[in-house]
């Protein structure tokens, strides 16, 4: 770091520091939010909050000129009292029975900014951590993802308290960890191998729509998405540089290179969609919702509702 600040830093580089920090300190900038329940939550940072305030408000008050934010936690006051230097990396809610508020939430806090996490269970009606010796889920830093599976149960894949690491140096093994139970002594849900570059499970809570994925990511580039099925992992059969994603009753595709199936080649780069049991079942008739030609490419996409 200082060999590179020493390169870089003179008159201009501050003075363009100076003008970004203007603008990512703007108290003014649209504050985004993400709604679960009744209430609209945001993550802010500013020259006051450097390490961020998580927060909510209701849609009323989103509306104002000034909301009213009720601070859920302060990550730079956590910081100073756990004597750590805490980056937030986002908060994963656990899915509430019918006409139940979204309570729970597992917040993954990084010790120094690295793919390395904590995993700490939250209860936003108390504002506080659930406590460790009362069951409250509190995974070690680790390299990693957790997924809710219910509200006593984890699927966890880690690197912590001596679960197997791949090649790469991220998790090789998933397990399902209880509530109040080791991680060390959780059962194996989940492996790749070890020169594979890391282990990600999944579970989707959507109402009539429940399903566990676990995805083998060979590398950056290749990976084999699977879904359990009566206690067995099926694969979802597609080349491996073809990325899946699935909502509701849907897959939908995005090949990276040109993909030939059943006569027809879709182009790489183009968006396609088939009913999800279909699929699975066989069915090889794809929806084209985009295809890229010399000019356009695809940014993103979004659900509605229907």
């Amino acid at each position: 770091n200082s060999r590179t600040e020493d390169l870089l830093e003179d008159a201009d580089y501050a003075g363009l520091e100076g003008s970004i920090l203007e603008v990512l300190d703007s108290t003014d900038r649209i504050a985004m939010v993400g709604k679960r329940g009744d209430w609209y939550y945001n993550f802010w940072k500013d020259r006051h909050n450097p390490k961020g305030l998580w927060r909510r408000t209701t849609w009323e008050s989103y509306c104002t000129d000034s909301p009213e934010w009720d601070v859920l936690l302060d990550v730079d006051e956590l910081a100073a009292a756990e004597g750590q230097e805490w980056v937030f990396h986002g908060a994963t809610f656990l899915r509430p029975g019918a006409g139940e508020p979204y309570r729970l939430a597992l917040l993954a806090l990084s010790p120094d900014g690295g793919d390395a996490n904590r995993y700490r269970e939250f209860d936003v009606e108390s504002r506080s951590f659930v406590d460790p010796a009362r069951g409250g889920f509190d995974l070690p830093t680790a390299k990693g993802n957790v997924s809710w599976l219910d509200a006593d149960t984890l699927l966890v894949a880690s690197t912590a308290d001596g679960l197997p690491k791949t090649a790469s140096s991220y998790a090789r093994t998933a397990v399902t960890l209880k509530r109040g139970a080791e991680l060390a002594g959780a059962p194996l849900l989940f492996e790749v191998p070890e020169h594979h570059m890391m282990a990600v499970v999944a579970h989707d809570s959507t109402p009539g729509f429940e399903r566990t994925f676990a995805v083998d990511y060979i590398d950056f580039f290749n990976r084999r998405n699977l879904v359990l099925r009566d206690g067995e992992w099926v694969q979802i059969d597609v080349p491996t540089d073809v990325n899946v994603s699935a909502h509701r009753e849907w897959l939908l595709f995005r090949p990276q290179q040109d993909w030939a199936i059943d006569g027809t080649t879709y182009p790489a780069g183009s968006l396609l969609a088939c009913g999800f049991e279909d699929y699975l079942a066989g069915a090889r008739e794809l929806a084209v919702l985009f295809a890229p030609d010399a000019r356009t490419s695809l940014q993103s996409w979004s659900w509605t509702r229907n």
